[in-house]
């Protein structure tokens, strides 16, 4: 059953990390690439160039609710850390 549900979740995986760019070309959001950062203090973005568009969300903060695929949002947490990145 492990085998399985981790099957099921390397398509969903890979999709956080490479999507579909206008044209149909592959284009890459950098959420992969820069997850190295979790866990790291949010002033670490500063020292990175980051692609755009790039989204970063702080504690509290409203956001829109629309999914633009080549764009990384970047989730800060309550402690000023760098909680999550992914695409959309």
């Amino acid at each position: 059953m492990p085998r399985i549900l981790a099957a099921l979740a390397l398509p969903a995986l890979a999709a956080c990390a490479v999507v579909q760019a206008e044209g149909g070309d592959l284009a890459p959001c950098d959420a992969q690439h820069l997850a190295v950062l979790i866990g790291e203090p949010a002033e670490k973005l500063e020292e990175v160039p980051l692609p755009e568009p790039t989204r970063i969300v702080r504690p509290g903060e409203a956001v829109t609710m629309e999914h633009l695929p080549g764009r990384l949002t970047v989730r800060i947490g309550p402690r000023g850390l760098i909680q999550e990145m992914r695409c959309g």
